[in-house]
């Protein structure tokens, strides 16, 4: 699930003229996360069937597409369930003190490979999630679990507070780790404010800003992310 590509990827992406970003990867360059989509579902009748099943009552509560160079990445949907879980901790913050989902549905094809080094690289980002013995226990489940996508894959994380996070290709399982840790670091890649992507984390929140359950509805004006 993905935000910033290398340096070295660049070439690559021209020459071939397909996406180079993906669930945890973005792009050397200027990306714009788009405004939130003005059509889709709101509650959980439009969520995709295990998504339904894992989530209590889920609802849309935002979305953005990344952009690069005015080609879609891909398009990313959080999904949270309806209340809190009762065993969440009160300093939790949203969307943390609850079950939710990542959902991510792809422009262009992607390896598996890279989409597992370039989570674990944004995870980096925030030094204090995960040991070095941590981390490189996540990077090889991560890489035992991400398939390699195409355009119109759907890959999904389901978030546990205090439990695992389960990935979905299709709505079909995937695999799992098991470590609540691991869930914060993952998922903040998009969602905690040292993420590379703010305008994605804030049209992904809009919804649990307002209070609303029309995040997907909501208007918000594109934002350009800064250059990398």
């Amino acid at each position: 699930m993905g935000i910033r590509l290398g340096r070295d990827d660049r070439g690559a992406l021209r020459a071939v003229a397909v996406f180079a970003a993906a669930l945890v990867i973005g792009v050397g360059s200027s990306l714009a996360a788009g405004p939130a989509s003005a059509t889709g579902p709101a509650t959980g009748e439009g969520a995709p069937g295990l998504l339904r099943a894992s989530l209590a009552e889920p609802r849309e509560v935002g979305r953005g597409t990344l952009r690069f160079l005015g080609m879609r990445v891909y398009e990313a949907i959080l999904w949270t369930a309806g209340a809190p879980r009762a065993e969440a901790p009160e300093s939790a913050t949203p969307p943390f003190d609850r079950d939710f989902a990542l959902e991510l549905v792809y422009a262009m094809s992607l390896p598996g490979a890279r989409i597992a080094e370039r989570s674990d690289q944004e995870i980096g980002r925030q030094p204090d999630r995960g040991s070095a013995v941590e981390r490189a226990n996540w990077l090889a489940r991560m890489r035992a679990i991400f398939p390699d996508v195409r355009a119109g894959d759907r890959i999904t994380g389901i978030y546990r507070a205090g439990g695992p996070t389960r990935f979905l290709l299709n709505d079909k399982p995937l695999g799992e780790v098991d470590d609540p840790a691991f869930g914060r670091a993952f998922f903040g890649i998009w969602l905690d404010p040292r993420t590379s992507e703010p305008a994605l984390r804030e049209a992904l929140l809009r919804g649990l800003e307002t209070g609303t359950g029309g995040g997907a509805r909501a208007a918000a004006a594109p934002v350009s992310a800064p250059a990398r």
